[in-house]
This record gives C-alpha cells, structure tokens and sequence, in this order.
C-alpha cells in the first residue's frame, strides 16, 4: 500500500464500502463500484476475482459478500492478523490455534505484541465478552505479549465518567492480569487517544498494585504527542522502582507516537479546547527523545521500548540506552506491514525487536478500518520529521500542556481560557485562547496522483472563529481534575439541607407574587409595558451591547447555574455544562443581531412591548435563555410563566442577568405555587393559567410557547388575535440505512434518542430501519447491548454513586396515561428489544427502552413524546422511509445515516423538518453552527431559526422606510417573470407607486441571490457543513378592499423571485394584464369581498383543524399538518394586506395551524421574503476515523447550494 496510490485509494474504498456495511446489498453495491478502479498494481489473479465479485454481487449478496471479505483479509493479513471468535462470552475460546498461527506468521529475530481489536465496544455484554477473549489469550502459552486497550472495556464514556470508568477498567482487567499470571504473557495497557492516555495509567497503578501480581510483566503505551506524558512516565518510574525493590518484575514503558493527533484536533474543534497533542512530528520526535531519556533514568527497574518506523529516530534511542548503561534491556517495535524491510534489518542487532500486530475477529470485518487507515495516513503523511532539528528540540525542556483551563479560577486574569478572553466586545482576538491551531487531515490523491495526507482546509484557532466573529463557548475541560472536583463539589450542595442550591424559595428575582391567589396581571403587565418603555428607548447598538454583557453575567454564574440545574432536572453534568454554554452563546449571538435591526435598506424595526414566554415542564435551560434573550435583543419586555419543574434554574439565572446590568422589571418571572397532586392529565397545570390570563391584556402583543403545542392553543382560545410562536416537543426521528457506517450509526442514535433533556424537542423518539439492516441480528444485539448499558439517575441526588458518572436524567414530571402506555405496554406485533424499568416510587426515573416492529400508525409515536424509549419501525425504499419520517408529529428534526450519496441528496430534498442531520445525531445543536426551529406539527408562526441569522426579524413590526427615488427605470437584472409582471401593472400604477414596486423588486433579487436564496457554510468548522437554507412555502396573498394595488404587486413580486406556491385573494379589480399574466403562472386568482374571503377562510381553518386532531395513521406523509385549501398547493401562511389583522386572527380561529402576517409591506428583501420561506438548518459530518472524509456527491450538492 505504501509504495502504489492507487492500492491505498482502492483499500480505502473497500474500508468504506465493503467492511462497514451491515447489509448485503449496501455492501455489494459498495464492491461493485469499486471493482471499476481497480489498481494496475494488483495482481492479475485478485483483479479477475474483484472483478468477479463485482458483476456477481447484485445478483448473489449473501454468498459474495463472505467471500469478498475474505479476500480481503487475505489480502491485508501481513497487516492485520484475523481469527474466529465466538460471539458469546458463555462459549469457550481455544486460542491454541491464534497461538500455531502466530508463530508461523513471526519473522526470525522478531517477537509479536498481539493488539486485540474488533468492532467497537458499546455496552457491558460485550465487555464480558472482550474480557473472555483477553483471558483466552493471555492463558495461551504460546503468546508472549499482549496489548490492551482500556477503552474498549468502557462502552460510552467520557471526560467526566474518568473517575468511575478507572473503577470499571480495573475490575474488568484483574481476570486478565490473573490469566497472565498464570500463562506467563506480559500485559501492556494501549493509549489510545487523549482520553486513554490518561486513563492507562490510573488503570496500570491501581490494577497491578495486587502484591500478587508482582511477577506478571506489565507496562504501557506512553504517547511522545502529548506534554502530559512528562508526568506520566516520572509517576510510573517511581513506582517501577518501588515494584522492583518489593521483588516484582520490570515495568515496560513503550514510547510511540500513536497517531492521535488528527481524532483530537476534530476533538478540540467540537469542543472549542485546545488541541492537547504537539504540532508536528519533528516536536513528537524531539519529545520521545526527551521521555527516553527520562525513563532510562530509573534504571533497570524500568525497560524501554521505543516504536518508530524512523530509522535515525530508533538508532538515536540505541544512542541514549547505551550511555545509561542499559542497552541491552531497550526494545524497538515497528507497527505490521510499516516497513518490513527495517524489520529485517533490526532483527539482525542486539536488540529485541517486536512487530505489533493488530488480531481481528473474522466475524467483525469493521475492526480491520481503524488499523488500516491509521497505517494508510501515517505512510502518506507528507511531513516528514527534521531529525537535525529534534535533536536540537530534544535539548530544550519539556513542553508545558496545552490544557490549563481552571473553571474555580474563571474569572482570574492570570488564566489562560478565563472568560476576560471574551472581552471587550470591540477587540478582534477576544476569542483567543493560547492562539493554538488545528487543521483537519484528509487523505487525498495529489497532481501526481500519489495519495497524500493534506489539509482538508485552513488551519483553525481554537475556539473556531466564524464569519459572523462569533466563536462558541468552549466546554468545561472535564479532563482535568481540578475541573470535575469543581462540578462535584457543585453538585454536592444540592443534597446539603438549607443550602441555597437546594432551595427551592424565591430569593427576589421577581416582584410578582407567586400562585393565583395572589396574582395581580393587570399590575405585572403595567411594570412590564413601562419597563420595555425605557429599555427600548436606546439606539438598537447600545441595547446590543447589554445584551452581550448577559453573556459575561452568564459566564460568571456558571456555578450557581450548574448547581441549580443538578438540583431541578437532574440530568448529567455534561448535559447541563453545554446548556449553560449554550446560554453564553445565545447572548453573544443575539446581541450581534440586535444591532443589525437598525441596518436593515427599506424598513424601520418597532419592538413590541410585552411579550410572554412560556415553558413547559421541562423545558430545556439553554432553549429558556435563548427565548427570553430574543425577546428583550429585540426590545421587548418579557414576562415569563415558568413550569415548577424550570423555576428554580430561570430564577437564577434572571437574577444573574440583573446583576450584569439588566434592568429588573425587563424580565419578570412569574412562579406558580406547587402543582396539586391527583389533579389528572385534564387539569390546567397553573403556569398556564397564569399565562393566559396575561395574554388577555391587549399590550401584551406576542408569546412564545416552548414545550407543548395544547398550550399555545390555550392562549389562541383566549385571544385568537396573538402574535404567537411556538417550538413544541415532537417526534424526531433517526434512519439508518443498509448504506450506513453501523459503528458509529449505533452510538449517534443513542445520542439522539437519550443523549439530551427528556422534553428536548430534538431527542430522537424514532429509528427508521432501511433493507437488510432491519434483519441484521448484530445490529440488534448491539443496540440493545448498549441501550441496556445506560446509567440512569438524578445528578443532585445520585446518592452513593459518583454524580459524574450519569448517562441519563430523570423526567420533569411523572408520566401521564400515554406515557406510561409508551413504556409499559405493548401493541400487537410488537417487541421489548430493552423494556424500560421504573427505579424510583415517583416515577420520574427510568431505566431506557427499545420498543422494536412498531407499526406506522400506532399510537406509540403520540405517547412516547418525552418518554425515555425508543421505537423502531422498519421501510422497504427510501421513498417510504422518508414518508414515515415526514409522518404527523415530526417536523423539528431529522437524521439519516448513510455514505451513500445516492440516499443522501433525495433524503435532503424531501424531508420535512427544520434541523436536517447526516451521519451525526439529532441532538448537540449549537447556536449559529446548528440553529433549531419547528415545522409542521413541531412549530407555530413564522418565527425563524433560533440561533440563526434571522431570528430577531419576526420578533416584532415593521414599517416602510421610503429610501430616495430613483431616475431610472430600468427593471435590468430582474427575473423575466418579475419584469413581466411590473410591466403589466405599470399603465395601473403613478411613478412613485411604479418606482417603489421597482427598487423592491431590486432589492429582493438581491437579498435572494447573496444571502436567503444560497446556502453556504458560513461556521467553516471543517469537520463538518453546516448550512441554513431557505424553501419556498405555500401562501395565499390576500389584497383587502382598502389594500394598495401597488403593494400586492411588490408582493407577488417578491413570490415569483422564490418561486413560492401562491394564490390570489383580492378585494379590488385588478388590471387585466396582470390576471392574464398571473394565469399564464399557473397562479390562481379570487374576486372577493373582506367578508366573503374571512368566511371561507374560517371554514378552510376549521377543516385544517379538525384534520390535525385525526389519528395520525389516517393521515397522508405531506407533512403531517392539514393545510388551507384541498390542492396541494394550499396556503400554510396568509399575506394579509390592508386588512384588519386582528378580525382576521379571529375568523381563523384558534388552532393557529396557519401563520399569518399581516405587517404593513416594506422595501425591505429580508422581510418580505422570509414571510414566503421557511429555514432548515442542515449539518452533515464530514469526517470519520480521525480524517476528514466528505462524500463528494454529497459535498458536490453543497458547493452547489453555495452559488
């Protein structure tokens, strides 16, 4: 592979197509495609068998498929070692035959380190039966040494679970080192990337320091990328000497440089951290020379192993062992198939040579990429190491980490990633965070058509920087101690009675008194309305500059808001780490869109007053905090009716905010007393009747819903004329095809589906199942194995378990009849793959569930909204599957895992929802890079993304601003249909009417072909494509009588510029020429008086309601949502124009299934265009196995959306 391009590129593609597939048909496709590129450099027999293969796997799958991937084992056995296992840990395993075969496979002079891999490890069966494997393995006689990655005995965990998972990998180690004690076979703990770097060692102390395994010879990798492993290889030296005077044997430290470095810089990309490895492999060349020298130091009591394919780099070390008088204890390894030619020539020393050879189950052929692509980059990394200049860097001293964040010390100067960093808003390089870069490595074919590892893109700091100047609030740095004693130490408050983390009482943030009794919503609306009077008073650039001190204020009380988040939701500290992070975000995100309010060409910006937000039980923090900071970014005053279950975490953080400056009665918290207990699923819980007596007054002028649609609904009943926007729990749903990578498949559904706060709209309830990996027993057993591994429990109360170490929250609020139904019942023809456990008396705790064969149209999807259980439906085609996902109830997000751009591009095109997620899970929406919304069932208004470019635009009114008339009349540079329509109307309209219509037609055409009509990746992550595209929706534009014709013109203009479904209420005769145009558009035009047209409407609204509250299977897969008309091009918004928009409102009645805007018509492109589009963000991975890796079709579609 080495020596030909074409035979890496082509062991590439069988990686990705042949091996990683769990359906037949995906595979032969894959091996199809492939047996048409064929290197030269094969071997006339292997071309005529692929190609063999080729033409007979469409026909013969199930037969083909075994024996491709069994050449290709045979083709990459001097690589990586194969070996049947079984598959159950009760069935013995004779490894006597692995043994026979390894030693006819070792070259003469050499010995092997046997690595034992396999496919990825993802619940605790399979570490039984990782752990069954490894004893079968160290009792044989005839293996000498074994590696072992402690990461592979601790399925799903994190930075945060260190603590706990050293406890498990230590458990689950001693029957190995027992089995090595008793066989003779040396065990070496592998570091496999930052993570088991650092839990290597904790496992290696605390596992062998059994005075009973003295005599089993141990060691471990030590990585030369990381400056960390100074610390490492000190700490084990020392207890290497004390080893050997207690009479036990050497300790071995193997130096390497393991290849981490590209997985971690996609790491720190994501998570905003410094990159932990050194730049370079000059520096990790000088840097293993330095940990050398330093481990040679302890004598015999430690023996060194250097691994390098660097000729100068090993004789250097030879250099090093002989001046300490140790010489012949140092070892040199070479990784399988590197470079078998140095392997000769080392056999022939003095000093021992090892081969690490990887030993794959031959039933798991996806255990062979990660081996194979790490050998394949390391050979065509073009940085090439200056051994010169790593001699010279190897005299330096070590190099400090790169990881210093202290979250106790924050808000201390002399901190590296303290949050001064973030401030003054003014200054460019606020985001700077040690200016360490990282640039994701891809392997691409050069001019020469020699295969290259090259920057996929630009090198990027560290937090990424976007267009927009906004760079995400980076992650609690949960691998460093310090940090996660900091967060216990937080979460141990909440179960200290009297402390104020485990309060529940007010402590001043609103003056509003708690409970109906007392309620007063007259007086609480009057302070609001005069409050929002001051705060909006001010130019839109000084208001912006408060809203981002917010995020400072945020920063500070990151404490207080981790604390009161442990104590009210309960969920893992991870989860509540990235909402407060999230939080941050929003501040600075929304305070750089309130100053464009002021900017926008055609049309002043109006506040409203009042608004009211409202949440749900359990509504998520970081979607609470955006909600309320939109609101007063765009210059309201809000008043917020809070569930009991968020009270306590709003109440905090409100008071945060006034602290950083925000004016106390611009945000007022309304607390409902305690919610009565037997008050049944029909009882109006008591935030939203507070709620809806507020919205009853008429300066309140909007309200924002987040959790369930019935409340919004609620409010519309008592006051059908509210501007309203809502983004309501829904059926996000997850599908897996045959095409689809299932290592990483199964691991981003369970982050979908549980990997985020129960009432998150964007926590996966559904797994489409697409062909043959719907029959695959694997895949089963690997999803179950993993959901059943699940933690599940209460932060705040997680009593003798480490608080660190949850996977799983508790729910908001005990389960009402459907949700117990969703978790404890069966429909016909349905299985428990995982049944869910209840663990607490109040039901708020559970363990998850896997419900499998769920039908279309049960009534499961409805109850299990919230619930912690997953269901599984399986589709025969794509075009069903995407049905199934487009099904009533879903419309917030959707995720396809797929390398197959064939499914990919029609998924993207037909699928109705407002997040798009491609090999990546729904949840983990970040602020600008994934903006998050509603369509269908899922949302209500016309409200734009949150966290995107637009989200302020609709959180108020807007009034025409004229601009200078033009002296030209040209309508150059317009779409042909635009210039026919203006021309038609022109005899009808004066100059001034003509020229308005004229520059806004201008001015849309513009804003559509720079900004909303383009798709383009404007984060530039570079692991990933996140894109906010823009999609035409159906509406009927109603000219009132008292409406200008000049305006419904600007209108329809404004339509055919997007191309939006429409049709034509008018009031007023319009010019023949224009109906006659319109006609010939296929657009649909009605005569017809104000009464006439709001008495249709009602009955049309009446329809779509009645069909919204169906059963969902009689339902068609449009959507979801019933709309206004019978064709298919009926209206899901109304342009109202010159009406009365509150008797509007009112004829439409109060399900609120269709938005209506009836803002005055500006000149302004970005208003009147949005209110005829809807946005869907969309992010697709473009990496895996540490490299970037886009599928170019698919990257091909972006590019194109780009223009």
């Amino acid at each position: 592979m080495r020596a030909d391009a074409g035979g890496l590129d082509f062991t590439r593609r069988l990686l990705e197509h042949l091996l990683g597939s769990a359906d037949p048909f995906a595979a032969a496709l894959g091996l199809r495609e492939v047996a048409h590129e064929i290197p030269d450099s094969m071997p006339v027999r292997d071309r005529l068998a692929v190609r063999a293969g080729g033409i007979a796997a469409l026909g013969l799958p199930w037969a083909v498929l075994p024996l491709a991937r069994r050449w290709f084992r045979d083709r990459v056995s001097s690589i990586a070692f194969t070996a049947k296992f079984p598959q159950e840990p009760a069935r013995p395993i004779d490894a006597s035959g692995i043994a026979d075969r390894l030693l006819a496979k070792t070259e003469p002079g050499t010995s092997t380190l046997i690595a034992l891999g396999g496919e990825p490890v993802l619940g605790a069966d399979r570490v039984e039966l990782e752990v069954a494997r490894l004893v079968a393995l160290a009792e044989q006689a005839g293996i000498d040494q074994l590696l072992v990655d402690p990461l592979r005995l601790l399925p799903g965990g994190t930075d945060w679970t260190f603590d706990a998972d050293v406890t498990r990998a230590v458990d689950a180690l001693r029957p190995v080192l027992e089995a090595a004690r008793q066989g003779g076979t040396a065990i070496l703990l592998d570091a496999v990337g930052f993570r088991g770097a650092r839990l290597a060692p904790e496992v290696l102390l605390r596992a062998a320091g059994d005075a009973r395994l003295d005599g089993v010879r141990i060691g471990l990798v030590v990585p030369a990328e990381l400056p960390e492993s100074r610390r490492v290889v000190e700490r084990i030296g020392r207890w290497a000497v004390q080893r050997a005077s207690d009479g036990g044997t050497p300790t071995e430290i193997v130096l390497a440089d393991t290849g981490m470095a590209g997985a971690e810089r996609i790491a720190s990309i994501r998570s905003g951290l410094p990159v932990p490895t050194l730049d370079g492999r000059t520096a990790v060349a000088a840097q293993l020379l330095r940990l050398a020298h330093l481990a040679l130091g302890y004598g015999p009591s430690v023996r060194l192993v250097v691994q390098s394919e660097e000729p100068r780099l090993l004789a250097a070390a030879t250099v090093l062992a002989e001046r300490h008088g140790t010489g012949e204890l140092l070892g040199l390894q070479l990784r399988a198939g590197a470079d078998p030619a140095l392997g000769r020539v080392l056999a022939t020393g003095a000093h021992e040579v090892r081969i690490r050879l990887p030993l794959i189950p031959s039933g798991e052929p996806s255990g062979l990429a990660e081996p194979l692509l790490a050998l394949a980059a390391h050979a065509a990394d073009p940085d090439r190491i200056d051994f010169a200049g790593a001699i010279t860097e190897a005299a330096e001293p070590f190099p400090d980490s790169h990881r210093t964040q202290l979250r106790a010390r924050e808000w201390d100067p002399s901190e590296r990633d303290s949050a001064l960093f973030y401030r003054p808003p003014a200054d460019p390089g606020r985001f700077d965070t040690g200016g360490l870069t990282a640039a994701v490595l891809g392997l691409t074919r050069g001019s020469t058509g020699e295969i290259t590892l090259e920057a996929a893109g630009p090198a990027l700091r560290i937090p990424v920087i976007s267009e927009s100047g906004l760079a995400a609030e980076p992650a609690t740095d949960a691998s460093r101690t310090d940090n996660r004693e900091w967060v216990r130490s937080l979460v141990s408050l909440v179960a200290e009675p009297g402390s104020e983390a485990a309060s529940a009482a007010p402590s001043g943030a609103s003056d509003a008194p708690s409970g109906s009794g007392g309620f007063d919503a007259d007086s609480v609306v009057s302070a609001a309305s005069t409050a929002a009077g001051i705060w909006q008073a001010p130019r839109h650039g000084d208001r912006a500059t408060r809203v981002r001190r917010l995020a400072l204020g945020t920063v500070a009380a990151r404490d207080r808001l981790i604390a009161a988040l442990a104590a009210e939701s309960g969920d893992p500290v991870g989860l509540l780490d990235v909402a407060v992070g999230d939080a941050v975000d929003a501040a600075r995100w929304l305070g750089r869109l309130t100053e464009d309010l002021g900017s926008v060409r055609g049309a002043e910006f109006h506040p409203d007053r009042v608004a009211v937000v409202v949440c749900d039980a359990g509504a998520p923090f970081a979607e609470r905090a955006e909600a309320i900071l939109s609101v007063i970014a765009a210059g309201s005053a809000a008043i917020v009716a809070a569930h009991p279950s968020v009270v306590r975490s709003t109440r905090v953080l409100l008071e945060e905010w006034q602290a950083a400056g925000l004016p106390a009665e611009v945000v007022t918290l309304i607390e409902p007393g305690p919610e009565s207990d037997g008050a049944g699923e029909a009882a109006v819980p008591e935030h939203l009747a507070l709620a809806t007596e507020l919205v009853a007054d008429p300066r309140v002028d909007r309200a924002l819903v987040l959790g369930r649609r019935e409340t919004a609904a609620a409010l519309l009943r008592r006051r059908p004329d509210l501007r309203i926007e809502g983004r309501f729990e829904a059926r996000a749903s997850v599908l897996v095809t045959g095409g689809a990578d299932v290592d990483t498949a199964i691991p981003d559904v369970l982050a979908s589906a549980f990997g985020a706060p129960a009432a998150d709209p964007l926590r996966a309830r559904q797994l489409v199942l697409l062909g043959g990996i719907a029959r695959s027993r694997r895949f089963r057993a690997r999803l179950a194995d993993a959901v059943r591994s699940l933690r599940a429990g209460h932060t705040g109360r997680a009593g003798s378990s480490d608080p660190l170490d949850l996977q799983l929250g508790p729910l908001p609020e005990p389960p009402g009849a459907a949700g117990l139904r969703a978790l404890t019942e069966l429909d016909p023809g349905e299985e428990w793959l995982v049944e869910p456990e209840r663990l607490d008396d109040g039901g708020l705790l559970w363990r998850p569930g896997v419900r499998w064969g769920v039908k279309r149209s049960a009534r499961f999807w409805r109850d299990s909204i919230g619930m912690p259980v997953l269901g599984v439906t399986h589709a025969r085609s794509l075009d069903e599957a995407i049905a199934i996902q487009n099904d009533a109830g879903s419309g917030a997000v959707a995720a396809i895992h797929s390398l197959d751009a064939d499914e990919i591009l029609p998924w993207l095109e037909r699928v109705e929802a407002a997040s798009l997620a491609v090999c990546r899970p729904t949840t983990g929406a970040r602020i600008e890079q994934r903006p998050v919304g509603g369509w269908n069932d899922a949302g209500l208004g016309i409200g734009s993304l949150a966290g995107g470019p637009n989200r302020l635009l609709a959180l108020g009114s807007w009034s025409v601003r004229e601009g200078t008339q033009s002296s030209t009349l040209h309508l150059r540079g317009l779409d042909p249909e635009v210039q026919l329509l203006i021309e038609a109307a022109q005899e009808a309209l004066d100059y001034v009417a003509f020229d308005r219509v004229r520059r806004a037609a201008l001015s849309d055409a513009l804003t559509w072909r720079t900004s909303l009509g383009i798709a383009r990746d404007t984060v530039g992550l570079g692991i990933e494509r996140n894109l906010v595209r823009h999609w035409p929706v159906a509406t009927q534009i109603r000219l009132a009588e008292a409406g200008e014709l000049a305006e419904l013109i600007r209108v329809l203009a404004a339509a055919l510029i997007v191309r939006a479904p429409i049709t034509v209420s008018t009031g007023v005769v319009l010019p023949a020429p224009v109906v006659s145009l319109l006609e010939r558009q296929g657009i649909e035009v009605s005569l017809e008086r104000d009464d006439d047209w709001l008495e249709r409407m009602s009955v049309l609204a009446a329809v779509a309601d009645a069909s919204n509250t169906a059963d969902a299977g009689s339902r068609g897969s449009d959507g979801g949502t019933a709309l206004i008309g019978v064709d298919p091009s009926a209206a899901r918004r109304i342009r109202l124009i010159g009406g009365d928009r509150v008797r509007a409102a009112e004829w439409l009645g109060h399900g609120g299934r269709v938005a209506l805007w009836a803002e005055p018509v500006t000149m302004a492109g970005p208003v009147e265009l949005l209110t005829l589009l809807r946005e869907q963000s969309i992010s697709i991975a473009t990496h895996r196995h540490g490299l970037a890796a886009p599928i170019p079709a698919v990257e091909d579609r972006v590019i194109e959306l780009g223009r």
